[in-house]
This record gives C-alpha cells, sequence and structure tokens, in this order.
C-alpha cells in the first residue's frame, strides 16, 4: 500500500508542475437565434408561399466553421499582444474557435478559447456578427429587401392618402 500511496502523490505533485507551468486559457461564448424571416414575398398569386418555414438548422454550425466566416472575422477582429498570438491567420484561429447547436437546434453556440479574456469575448462577439452577416445574406433579407419594402410603405402611405382625399372630397 505504500506504493500506491507513493505513486499517487508523486502524480498529484506532476499534475501539480505542469498546471503550474501551463498557460491559461480563458473560454468565450456567443449564442446566435435562428429565427424565421419577417417577410414571405408572393411574385404571383399562382404561387402558394409555405406557411410552415423550415430553416436548415444543421447548416449554422457548419457555416459558422465556414473558411468564409472565419476570414471575415480575421479582418473585423485585430487581437492584443496579451493573446499571444504570432501569426492571426485562418490557421491560427480555427483551433480556437467551436461552433456547436445542442438542444434547440435554432440556436448556435460559438466557443472560443483564448490566453487572454478580452481576445476570447472580442472574437467570439466578432465571430457572432460575422455568422449573422453571413447568414442574412443567405437565408434572410438584406439591404436591398429592406429599401424595397420601405418603398413600397411610402407608396402605399402615398396611395391611402390619395383614397382618404378623394372620400373626403366625395362626402362633402
Amino acid at each position: 500500500w505504500w506504493w500506491i500511496v507513493g505513486c499517487v502523490l508523486v502524480a498529484a505533485a506532476a499534475a501539480f508542475v505542469v498546471s503550474s507551468l501551463m498557460a491559461p486559457t480563458y473560454e468565450a461564448a456567443s449564442i446566435v437565434i435562428i429565427t424565421e424571416p419577417r417577410y414571405q414575398m408572393e411574385f404571383d398569386p399562382r404561387i402558394a408561399t409555405v406557411d410552415q418555414w423550415q430553416p436548415a438548422y444543421q447548416a449554422f454550425p457548419e457555416l459558422a466553421a465556414s473558411d468564409h466566416v472565419l476570414q471575415s472575422v480575421l479582418q473585423a477582429y485585430q487581437p492584443s499582444p496579451d493573446a499571444r498570438i504570432d501569426q492571426w491567420k485562418l490557421g491560427t484561429l480555427k483551433p480556437l474557435v467551436d461552433a456547436t447547436s445542442q438542444g434547440d437546434p435554432s440556436l448556435v453556440k460559438l466557443k472560443v478559447a483564448c490566453p487572454c479574456p478580452g481576445d476570447a469575448a472580442g472574437i467570439a462577439n466578432a465571430w457572432a456578427d460575422q455568422l449573422v452577416r453571413r447568414g442574412n445574406e443567405i437565408y434572410s433579407e438584406g439591404e436591398d429587401d429592406v429599401t424595397f419594402f420601405a418603398g413600397q410603405v411610402g407608396q402605399a402611405e402615398q396611395t391611402l392618402d390619395e383614397a382618404e382625399q378623394a372620400l373626403i372630397e366625395f362626402q362633402a
């Protein structure tokens, strides 16, 4: 039993020494929620709009880890010297990040592990922003759609005002 106690003490001491020498790693996470689109365009009344929109939930973690999204994170965020990242490139960023969708498939959890807590949070937030931007480009309305709908609202307001004026004139 002396050998067992001795081996346990030696293993504990070795684990303590190794963990003391290792640099701390901080983890930050961002969560992206995938929602249904606000608008469904109907170009022709003969083409029916689908009532139940089923997004490709399994594609979002893969999209988050794609080279295109991670490359945009590289351009959007510059780590501090405290992060001890020699070269800020795709090969350096990929081991630091992990995208998962556990439980609710409409939630994508983006985790970043980095030696600097500020950079871990900064990278996670920049990654979430870039994923949302790219997801909207692919699956949702873009800036052109917003401009189109704003024009439609203006045109509808003008038509309503004209119809109200015509009603007032008719009643008079």
